[in-house]
């Protein structure tokens, strides 16, 4: 890889998480949705779960920063910062897509579901993983039907 297009790189990932903090910060309801609302009083309640129908993942990643000094606003928004940086550190460790996820990444639709208060952020990082092990499983397979054909 070129040195430029490396600092190119980089830039674009410190830009997109300045892009995402103050996206939140100078929005006068810090990206705050009443299904947000309803995140944080999951989370605030945990371990007692009532009848909600909202997957458990998402309220547990808070609760889990909460017990660090943050109140539930904050950790969500720590969550949405995480689920990024696992994107661009998980590409760069795998080599899948590096150059690609950043772009894609860096994109304001996804500034705005990384800096919301929503469960997306987190699950497009499991989804990115996913598609690294279905990539690896195809690869895989690709190469025993290679194998047996010739």
């Amino acid at each position: 890889m070129k040195l430029k297009e490396k600092y190119i790189q980089i830039s674009m990932v410190i830009i997109t998480l300045v892009m995402t903090i103050l996206r939140f910060l100078l929005n006068e309801k810090g990206r705050v949705t009443p299904d947000s609302i309803r995140y944080m009083r999951f989370a605030d309640a945990l371990p007692t779960i009532d009848n909600t129908i909202t997957p458990l993942g998402y309220p547990l990643s808070i609760r889990f920063f909460t017990y660090f000094a943050f109140d539930e606003f904050w950790s969500s928004k720590i969550v949405g910062i995480i689920s990024f940086l696992l994107i661009v550190i998980f590409a760069w460790k795998k080599d899948f897509y590096l150059k690609e996820s950043i772009v894609v990444c860096s994109f304001l639709s996804f500034v705005s579901i990384f800096s919301a208060t929503l469960s997306e952020g987190l699950m497009l990082s499991f989804i990115f993983i996913l598609m690294y092990v279905s990539n690896c499983i195809i690869q895989k397979n690709g190469q025993k039907q290679k194998a047996f054909s010739t």
